[in-house]
């Protein structure tokens, strides 16, 4: 080998040994240039699953009779969970049929006085007016009586289907014998087939009272002499269109007696308990949804002008607890206005932070649990 070719293989192997580090080098900080340009245009924030919760209240004030669901109770849409006592609108209504006992005798006072004047006075025409005044008031009457008859019939009605799903509830379990289950039975059919008996003569009460009062205005009609049969039974029609507006009051109230949920989930907190007595509006128990539906992430004011709903980003979330899992998902909505962070998610325990609250979906498949925290990552 001659002098000239040993001096360029020295001069190729001093290459290699300095320049191919350099060339790694400027490779490896490049994909750091990379790598952080991707990073800074994704966004991880930090969420909380919520979803659905309800609290029962009552809107009227009293005792609670029963609450027939216990903490961590699985309960469905329209199942009744409580029941307020009945006694004060059983008294209410006893009450409203005794101003219509005292009605009747009112009108039938006023029916004998203003007979004998027409006796007096031998006016077919103002007997024959009265006659048809006085039925109709006398069908009002009949139909107000009815009406507190059927309301008291309903209270007592609920009380025994009450009763009857507890009985079976006690079979199920061997609790309850054939014969209280089916004793049950025959008084709660027999209720209900009572009420409705009594319905559709209510029914008939009200055609009937319909057609006496055609009659009374085609007969009034025939002669204007109806004036002072009017103001003579004016107070009594008064007093009458009182009591009826009153029963539709206390029906109304006695189907608020049975509460409801109004959705289906989990009993998470039970408030009051029977024999406890409750203020109108006052929480008796929480009901929540058992999967949440929404997860509520927090993000700057710069990294929520950079997302929002039908924009095109990709979300991603991530369970941190349990088994790691991810799901896609979108952003619903961004809040309008600045609120303060759980303070499980402040940095600082003793120092609050703010955000814009952003609404994710929640996918199916990543089933996390209801107050849980989650990761949003937003591209």
């Amino acid at each position: 080998m001659t002098r000239a070719d040993g001096w360029r293989s020295f001069g190729w192997d001093r290459w290699k040994r300095h320049a191919v580090p350099a060339c790694v080098w400027l490779a490896c900080l490049c994909g750091v240039i990379w790598l952080f340009g991707k990073r800074s245009q994704r966004l991880e924030l930090m969420g909380v699953a919520q979803g659905e919760q309800r609290q029962i209240a009552a809107l009227s004030g009293g005792r609670l009779m029963m609450v027939s669901v216990q903490r961590f109770e699985n309960v469905s849409r329209e199942q009744t969970v409580a029941v307020l006592a009945d006694d004060r609108v059983r008294a209410e209504l006893a009450t409203a049929g005794a101003e219509a006992a005292r009605l009747r005798a009112e009108i039938a006072a006023v029916r004998s006085r203003l007979l004998i004047e027409a006796a007096v006075q031998e006016a077919d025409y103002v007997a024959e007016s009265r006659r048809f005044a006085f039925d109709v008031e006398q069908k009002r009457i009949q139909s107000l009586e009815l009406r507190v008859v059927i309301e008291t019939d309903r209270i007592t009605f609920e009380r025994r289907r009450f009763e009857l799903d507890r009985l079976k509830k006690l079979q199920a379990h061997s609790a309850a014998n054939e014969y209280e289950l089916a004793t049950a039975e025959t008084r709660y059919e027999a209720l209900a087939k009572q009420i409705a008996e009594n319905e559709k003569l209510l029914a008939q009460l009200e055609a009937d009272i319909g057609q006496s009062e055609q009659r009374l205005k085609a007969f009034a009609r025939q002669r204007p002499a109806l004036l002072e049969i009017d103001k003579v039974l004016e107070p009594l029609k008064c007093a009458v269109t009182v009591q009826e507006s009153r029963i539709a009051e206390l029906s109304l109230e006695r189907s608020t007696l049975v509460l409801r949920s109004p959705m289906d989930g989990v009993v998470v907190d039970v408030i009051r308990g029977a024999g406890e007595a409750v203020m109108p509006g006052e929480p008796i128990l929480t009901i929540a949804a058992s999967q949440p539906s929404e997860v509520i992430a927090y993000a700057t004011a710069e990294q929520a002008a950079r997302v929002g709903p039908g924009m095109a980003t990709q979300v991603q979330l991530v369970r941190e607890r349990g088994p790691r899992r991810t799901a896609r998902s979108r952003v619903i909505e961004v809040g309008p206005t600045i609120v303060e962070l759980p303070q499980r998610l402040w940095k600082n325990p003793t120092m609050p932070e703010w955000g814009w609250p952003i609404k994710v979906a929640v996918s199916p498949e990543l089933k996390p649990l209801s107050g849980e925290s989650v990761g949003v990552r937003v591209r």
